[in-house]
């Protein structure tokens, strides 16, 4: 069975074949990959709500917007603008979902990705390589669903 379409007119050797295995592998969703979907589309709602509340809080926002800042340098400028004892672990969550979100970006078998994931909440179980059971990822959902909605409160009362 050919993986993909080869050149005929070229030798491939047995690495190659590896290597091409390797890839489709590893980019393919695990288990459908809700939970690598939703950690990854999640990271990127919260980021955009970060730039709405840099645009809502500064008179010059693109000054720090056009610097091309990473999701953890506008974590911490939304830190220093907002925080509250109050909602401390609202931040933390945040980064833990950075956290997570590096695992399954950067490394193609994680060794911290389970440990990430039981730092957020340790009744949360992993079924294979990054999907969470479906009843841990309905639980991973409400508690980031509801911390974006305390993140759109806060931003409708800058």
């Amino acid at each position: 069975m050919k993986l993909i379409h080869t050149n005929p007119n070229v030798k491939y050797n047995e690495s190659f074949l590896e290597d091409t295995y390797r890839m489709a592998t590893y980019t393919s969703f695990n288990l459908g990959g809700k939970t690598e979907l939703f950690i990854l589309k999640m990271h990127l709602c919260i980021e955009e709500m970060f730039e709405k509340i840099i645009k809502k809080s500064f008179p010059y926002p693109n000054s720090i917007l056009k610097s091309e800042l990473s999701f953890s340098q506008k974590h911490g400028i939304i830190k220093a603008i907002l925080y509250r004892d109050d909602i401390a672990l609202m931040f933390r969550d945040i980064d833990l979902l950075n956290k997570i979100r590096n695992e399954l970006a950067h490394n193609l078998e994680s060794q911290k990705y389970a440990q990430r994931v039981s730092e957020l909440d340790t009744n949360l179980e992993i079924s294979s390589g990054f999907e969470l059971t479906p009843e841990s990822l309905n639980l991973l959902q409400k508690r980031y669903q509801c911390l974006y909605g305390s993140l759109l409160d806060i931003y409708s009362q800058i």
